[in-house]
């Protein structure tokens, strides 16, 4: 019995320690003092006939610089772990507001990021650092309904 507690005590440890390694990504990213939460997407036709998805997502400004959404983070979309195009134009009245657009320090603005869809399949959305290794800070998932 003596040798069977230690090893039941360290299956405990081990197997907790699993089930916390890894930390739940919510949908709100933080970095260098900005915040970018993944809000509402909406699906869509464009005139030509291309099945997209447009992603909200709020941008927070608590760095006492200005900042611009657009350098901030890097969104990224997914279908099938396979990266969607990115059809967000920054010069697009698709957007609902210009990702190049100034925040101030404390103000927050919404804006949207626009991807070409595969297929009908769910669409994977993160959030990243906008660094060469773009860690994913959040996520988020969304299905055509």
């Amino acid at each position: 019995m003596k040798r069977v507690l230690p090893i039941i005590l360290l299956l405990m440890f081990v197997l907790a320690g699993c089930g916390t390694s890894e930390s739940e990504i919510g949908t709100i990213a933080e970095y260098e003092d900005t915040k970018a939460e993944l809000l509402k997407a909406d699906f869509f036709t464009t005139d030509d006939g291309r099945e997209m998805i447009r992603v909200y997502v709020r941008y927070t400004n608590d760095n006492s610089n200005d900042m611009y959404m657009l350098e901030s983070f890097a969104v990224k979309a997914y279908q099938n772990e396979k990266e969607l195009v990115d059809s967000t134009d920054i010069n697009d009245d698709i957007l609902s507001v210009p990702l190049i657009q100034s925040v101030k320090n404390g103000e927050s603005l919404e804006g949207t990021y626009v991807f070409e869809l595969r297929d009908t399949s769910s669409v994977e959305v993160q959030v990243c650092t906008p660094t060469a290794d773009e860690i994913s800070l959040a996520k988020n998932e969304y299905t055509c309904e």
